[in-house]
């Protein structure tokens, strides 16, 4: 039996499909690693947010009836989800009330009636969204980049 050698595009081919299939399975433990955070905070808060992968998305939708702040983030060429936000939330005495550096895509939020002042950065972009809860209301709002 002789061994043919290999020309240099099917190294090129082994290479690239080694590559790949390394990053899909990568890929495929950050994803099934990701989780929805669901908590009260400090100020008696209750949040929960996440949303990669269909799976999270349909889970955090499901508890979206519980919360009267609801948050996306997204791209504003493709409208893809963001994540990995840092996030301050201001009540209407410029009190800080919520804080978080890992949000997204989605964030829900239970607030007390009033005003308030939400501030995102993504990439080191700011963006500022002023809202009002009311009494039995929910504000929903789409903050993109």
């Amino acid at each position: 039996m002789q061994a043919k050698g290999l020309n240099q595009a099917q190294i090129q081919r082994m290479l690239l499909t080694s590559a790949l299939s390394f990053g899909l399975a990568l890929g495929s433990y950050s994803l099934s690693h990701a989780e929805i955070r669901k908590a009260n905070n400090e100020h008696q808060i209750s949040y929960q947010t996440g949303g990669i992968g269909q799976e999270e998305l349909d889970l955090l939708r499901q508890n979206a009836a519980d919360y009267n702040a609801q948050f996306s983030f997204a791209n504003a060429a493709d409208r893809a989800y963001l994540n990995n936000l840092q996030v301050q939330l201001f009540n209407a005495q410029n009190e800080m009330v919520f804080t978080d550096n890992q949000v997204g895509p989605l964030l829900y939020l239970q607030l007390s009636p009033g005003s308030y002042e939400l501030k995102a950065s993504s990439n080191e972009i700011s963006k500022t969204q002023k809202f009002t809860i009311k009494e039995g209301g929910v504000y929903s709002s789409v903050l993109t980049w």
